[in-house]
């Protein structure tokens, strides 16, 4: 009797040391697997159900997401060196799930990231300070700094402008005319303090904001259409 517990004891510390290989194992092959544009998808699908802690499938989210106007940048990497990317990232706005990789989602994106933030922090704060001598929250307004946000945001641009005018079929056609008027301001703003640089409370600096408000609020509203 003592003998058959034994081996019954022996039998149980194989089972669960064979199911904990075989977890690490499949835990060690995910993360060491090459993402190619052939496996992109799959790659996306598997890491909902891999044996990966709460905090590296986050850490994963957060690299893929580097990468959501850049897809072919990711080609090439392994997992494990997009979860590693993914712990330097801003995980404060990051979504649950992995479904922020459509279409609305990359929109919205340049919508919050690009569009508002070159207005709040750039445009609207120029337009004040050449009026005013101050940003548009009424306080002192660093005028290089802010040229050189204007210079940090623009450099993604043309990424930016690539991917949507690469968007095919009739749901995004408005969101692509919108857009072509949107980009159209902001490249005529941006040329302009580029330039000549903006002065204090100069109000012989000519300095529109132009169709800016409107064609951004409605760029924003088109998105929102999207299933």
């Amino acid at each position: 009797m003592k003998n058959k517990k034994i081996i019954l004891g022996i039998g149980v510390v194989l089972i669960i040391i064979i199911v904990l290989i075989i977890v690490l194992t499949s835990s060690k092959n995910y993360k060491n697997k090459t993402i190619t544009e052939n496996n992109y998808e799959t790659i996306l699908e598997e890491a909902k159900n891999a044996n990966l802690t709460d905090e590296e499938r986050t850490q994963l989210m957060a690299g893929l997401l580097k990468y959501t106007f850049n897809q072919s940048g990711i080609y090439g990497k392994k997992v494990k060196d997009i979860i590693e990317e993914g712990k330097s990232s801003d995980l404060s706005d990051l979504k649950s799930d992995l479904n922020d990789n459509t279409v609305k989602g990359k929109l919205n994106n340049i919508s919050k990231d690009f569009v508002t933030e070159i207005w709040n922090d750039v445009f609207c704060n120029i337009s004040w300070y050449v009026k005013y001598g101050t940003s548009s929250t009424g306080e002192n307004l660093d005028i290089e700094y802010t040229l050189n946000k204007a210079d940090n945001l623009m450099s993604k641009r043309d990424e930016y402008n690539d991917y949507i005018n690469a968007l095919e079929g009739e749901e995004y056609s408005q969101i692509k005319y919108i857009w072509e008027k949107l980009i159209g301001e902001i490249d005529r703003m941006y040329a302009r303090i580029k330039e000549e640089t903006p002065r204090k409370e100069d109000k012989t600096y000519e300095y529109s904001t132009g169709n800016f408000s409107e064609y951004s609020d409605d760029f924003k509203k088109e998105i929102d259409k999207l299933d």
